[in-house]
């Protein structure tokens, strides 16, 4: 970004680079914000609704599997 100020004109910062540059800073901002509105979606709406019923049936069935699965798993 800053690059970007001091290099001025824009057939100059195309030359260089330094358009992609801030592209892909640009761009790298919007994929954590979509990221951490997905997360707060669903840690805050998906998880606990019905009272956290889908979390507690998640991690039965989690818990299941391991259970089934633990001699494959264990060091000998």
């Amino acid at each position: 970004m800053h690059g970007q100020q001091v290099f001025g004109g824009h057939g100059y910062i195309r030359e260089w680079g330094q358009e992609q540059l801030v592209r892909d800073v640009r761009i790298t901002r919007i994929y954590e914000g979509t990221n951490g509105i997905q997360a707060l979606d669903l840690m805050g709406r998906k998880v606990v609704a019905n009272g956290g019923a889908y979390y507690r049936r998640f991690s039965s069935e989690v818990r299941a599997f391991i259970e089934a699965n633990e001699s494959e798993f264990s060091t000998p």
